[in-house]
């Protein structure tokens, strides 16, 4: 795991749900942000994919109020 991302687990009884929390490099174009998702793995996997849900406010150009 990158130095700039933590994974949890916020159910300590549920290890097919995690937490991801990513603090871009300085470098990058996403530099101060944190952005935090949550990873949900189903119990049909590997035939069926994780899904994946982004939890941070972001804008985004293609999607507009």
């Amino acid at each position: 795991m990158p130095n700039n991302a933590k994974l949890e687990w916020p159910e300590k009884t549920n290890l097919m749900k995690m937490q991801l929390t990513v603090n871009p490099a300085p470098e990058s174009n996403w530099a101060g942000g944190k952005y935090v998702f949550t990873i949900e793995v189903g119990a049909d996997y590997p035939f069926t994919p994780p899904k994946v849900m982004c939890n941070t406010k972001i804008y985004h150009p293609n999607i507009d109020l």
